[in-house]
């Protein structure tokens, strides 16, 4: 089963727990006025299931597709023959991604040898098993883990304050995630920013009137490539200069090379120095 359609099989198993939550608190309720003895809503109750039903197999399913390619390549490893597997790291890589491209019938680079088709048979072999196991599992403990919180539910149970303890614990999650993802973006600006003024000094890039020559050495000297993107974003770039240059219009151009920078200096924040090197 494919990680997609396991996602989809688990998120209905969610919705099922939903409704099969909400209709359990309903039927466990006593008294004349049945929902007044419940200590939450229907729809916590309900929530509360799908939660239990939910999260514990989305991270089952996250774990095994990180882990999976890792173990599947360490067997096929180790089941080739011992002058293939006393290879340097390099060729043991080519050779790995040849059973792989192989297996999944993209071109390989060499001949195909009955090592490699062997190989090949035993990595479709692995994988086949192993999704087979990841959706036995996922979806045994996504059941699991429904039937858990349903066997819970009762009038006095906590379902809301449960509920949103998780979410405040998935908001928590997330809002770090932001957090880091920002200050790791930060400091791969500041260090590309102190790898490119070691390389050029501050004096040139202030006052130095060749800017071609400037980029030219950034680019010999640092090794950078400018992928067709960033180049696109050059030649943009120059052509509202050359419009300033005819117009007369620095503060515009100026600007417009100021969102243009902006946006490309985390793919590749050298390109932010020489954007702002041209708008001077």
């Amino acid at each position: 089963m494919q990680t997609t359609t396991l996602t989809l099989v688990i998120i209905a198993m969610a919705a099922g727990a939903f409704y099969f939550g909400r209709e359990r608190s309903l039927a466990v309720a006593t008294g004349p006025r049945k929902l007044l003895s419940l200590h939450s809503l229907p729809g916590y109750y309900g929530y509360y299931v799908a939660i239990w039903a939910l999260l514990p197999a989305l991270a089952m399913l996250m774990m095994w597709t990180l882990i999976e390619p890792r173990v599947i390549v360490s067997l096929i490893v180790q089941s080739l023959p011992d002058a293939q597997r006393l290879m340097s790291a390099g060729e043991l890589n080519l050779l790995v991604n040849n059973i792989q491209n192989l297996a999944t019938g993209d071109v390989v680079s060499g001949d195909v040898d009955t090592i490699l088709q062997e190989a090949s048979v035993r990595y479709l072999e692995f994988a086949k098993t192993s999704r087979q196991l990841m959706a036995t599992l996922t979806i045994g403990l996504a059941t699991l883990g429904g039937v858990f919180a349903w066997r819970r539910i009762t009038p006095d149970f906590r379902a809301r304050n449960h509920v949103e303890r998780v979410i405040s614990g998935l908001l928590i999650v997330a809002s770090s995630i932001a957090i880091f993802t920002t200050v790791g973006i930060v400091m791969s600006v500041l260090f590309e920013a102190i790898r490119f003024f070691r390389e050029v000094p501050l004096t040139d890039f202030l006052f130095g009137l060749s800017y071609p020559s400037c980029l030219w050495r950034i680019i010999m000297k640092i090794g950078i490539s400018i992928d067709p993107e960033n180049d696109g974003t050059i030649m943009v770039y120059l052509f509202f200069d050359g419009l300033y240059i005819i117009d007369h219009r620095k503060l515009g151009s100026f600007y417009f090379g100021t969102i243009i920078y902006g946006i490309h200096s985390i793919n590749n924040p050298i390109i932010f120095v020489c954007m702002w090197t041209f708008s001077c």
